[in-house]
Order: C-alpha cells, then structure tokens, then sequence
C-alpha cells in the first residue's frame, strides 16, 4: 500500500501538471547536484501538498557513460543543504545545521554561495504561502526520522 514519506530521491518523482506548476519545480538556487530532492519534497509538504510512495511499482532508471554533474563539489552540496535549511527551517532548526556544518573545511565557501543568492527574498514567498511549519513537518515524521 502506498504511504506518505517525508522525502523522495528525484528518479522516484512523478507529479501533476498542475501540481508543477503551482507549486514550483527544482529549486533554481541549487545549480549543482545534492539535495534537490529533498528540498523540493520539504517545499510541497510545507505549501500543504503531500509526498507518498508506492513500494509495489518498479522504476527503472537508465544509466549514462558520462554523468552530467560534473564539477559538483563538496561546499555545492552543503550550500544545498544550507538553502534548504534557511528556505524552510525556522530559527532554531537553522542554528541546528549550522552547527553542525560549521567545522566542516567546505563551510565557508558554501556559506558565501548561499548568502549570495535570493534565498531571503525566496524565503519570504515561501513563507507567505505555506500552510505548515516545520515544526509540523519534523512532528509529522518522528516516527520514521531521527529529528
């Protein structure tokens, strides 16, 4: 039976039309591999949107020789893993990621590729629109999620 899931990787994606359009597609301030997923699947379940898996139904994913992510670096997937926070956590949750990233040699330079961005502007529209907060969302899955 299908089930509800916090998050899904992006080859197991499949949304309405409508749903798309309203609701956003992959976040334009993640230009590099990592996470996009994720974000996206926090960002419908926060806009009042739910995410489910079918375990029944199989995917077939097609591998390519040459992978299109390259130059994909270390400080690109921890500045997704910033954006995300600061798109969708509030201010106890951010200080949480932060913490615990901070130490790590690729901070800084992922830190100076977030801020740089439109992610406060983007927040605001966010924010504006959502139905829940994360506190709902992390509440929602405790049960599945070490949060």
């Amino acid at each position: 039976e299908p089930y509800a899931v916090p998050a899904l990787g992006g080859g197991f994606m499949a949304m309405r039309h409508d749903t798309l359009k309203a609701a956003g597609a992959f976040d334009d301030g993640m230009p590099k591999w990592g996470l996009e997923d994720t974000e996206i699947c926090i960002r419908y379940w926060l806009l009042g949107y739910e995410v489910w898996t079918a375990p029944s139904v199989n995917i077939m994913h097609y591998f390519r020789k040459d992978r299109p992510y390259s130059g994909v670096q270390v400080k690109h997937v921890t500045h997704n893993v910033l954006r995300t926070a600061l798109l969708h956590f509030g201010q106890s949750r951010i200080a949480r990621v932060v913490k615990a990233l901070q130490e790590r040699p690729e901070f800084s330079d992922a830190m100076s590729l977030t801020v740089d961005t439109d992610v406060w502007c983007r927040r605001a529209e966010l924010n504006a629109r959502r139905m829940h907060d994360d506190d709902w969302f992390f509440a929602k899955f405790a049960n599945c999620c070490n949060v």
